[in-house]
């Protein structure tokens, strides 16, 4: 049966990308099942873009963060303020589909342990996959699927999957308070990268399911604003091309991810590509990013933090 009562709660988060949210927003507009409520948090921004929303979308709450608090920080400022049922966290880059959210809506009444939703999200050109759904990888990375692979309609039957990647993910917000640590749903450590990946690898651990829905569209621009060259070797792995301190995050959360949420069991029967993977960022940095060592200082820090939130979490599940 449709839930077509369903209430949604969309929280944006943005920072100096007016065009961007601008964009976004009116994509919300149009959708054919309208959303309850929508709330753009602000990490500070000075290009105008609060003053453009306040003028245009009179309707769209706005939280500002007196400095950029990055993603996590952001959306769990929205998260906590949306009073739905259903909370879709979105990035400033992306426009929706008019039927993305009818369609994520017609499947939230299948299975009451569906916690997390996702779409076919394509890159601009609508033809090149940004994601169908978020995976595992065995080397402790999120395998976007289908990432950067022509559509022709491979992955047009829905299904479950990992979990979804934070571009354009849905939410039942009774699971995120379920799964929210210290208060936080999204990890408030990671700043960005991997925030997504922890939690819904949380979810799962919590006994949470995620589905896919190729008929809710979405267009993502993705990493439109931190890219920056590739080098000529190593291109292959996409934190090559990101400033010095996207990378130091990326590292870093991998290893939090992992810290978190990985069994000792799974970690030796992958062990393999776990360390060559290790040993393949190695030396990217070695060769050619050695200050990275020195961006990573603080890890140790949070490190023992992880630890302490990995009990937390365990002892939540088991009670």
């Amino acid at each position: 049966m449709i839930n077509s009562s369903a209430k949604v709660s969309v929280v944006i988060v943005n920072w100096n990308k007016r065009d961007y949210v601008k964009s976004c927003l009116y994509s919300l507009g149009n959708q054919a099942h309208k959303p309850d409520e929508v709330i753009v948090v602000d990490n500070a921004s000075s290009d105008g873009s609060t003053q453009m929303i306040e003028k245009e979308f009179p309707h769209v709450v706005i939280i500002e963060n007196q400095k950029n608090h990055y993603f996590a920080t952001a959306f769990n400022r929205g998260i906590t303020y949306a009073k739905s049922e259903f909370v879709l966290c979105l990035n400033n880059d992306v426009i929706l589909d008019k039927f993305f959210l009818e369609e994520i809506i017609k499947q939230t009444n299948i299975d009451v342990m569906i916690g997390i939703w996702g779409g076919k999200v394509l890159r601009m050109d609508r033809v090149t996959i940004d994601t169908t759904g978020q995976f595992l990888s065995r080397n402790r990375r999120p395998l976007e699927r289908g990432y950067e692979d022509r559509d022709h309609g491979q992955f047009d039957k829905e299904g479950y999957i990992f979990g979804v990647g934070g571009a354009a993910a849905f939410f039942r917000k009774a699971m995120l308070e379920e799964i929210k640590v210290n208060n936080e749903y999204f990890d408030e450590d990671f700043k960005l990268f991997y925030e997504d990946l922890d939690l819904n690898w949380r979810a799962n651990r919590f006994g949470w399911k995620a589905y896919y829905v190729p008929e809710a569209v979405a267009y993502h621009i993705r990493g439109g604003t931190t890219k920056t060259k590739k080098p000529r070797f190593f291109s292959r792995f996409y934190f090559t091309h990101l400033p010095v301190e996207a990378q130091s995050l990326v590292i870093q959360n991998r290893y939090l991810t992992i810290i978190k949420n990985d069994s000792f069991k799974k970690y030796i029967k992958d062990c393999f590509f776990i360390l060559s993977y290790d040993f393949a960022m190695l030396s990217y940095i070695c060769l050619l990013r050695p200050t990275l060592f020195k961006n990573l200082k603080n890890f140790l820090t949070l490190w023992k933090i992880a630890l302490k939130k990995r009990k937390l979490i365990s002892d939540k599940i088991s009670a």
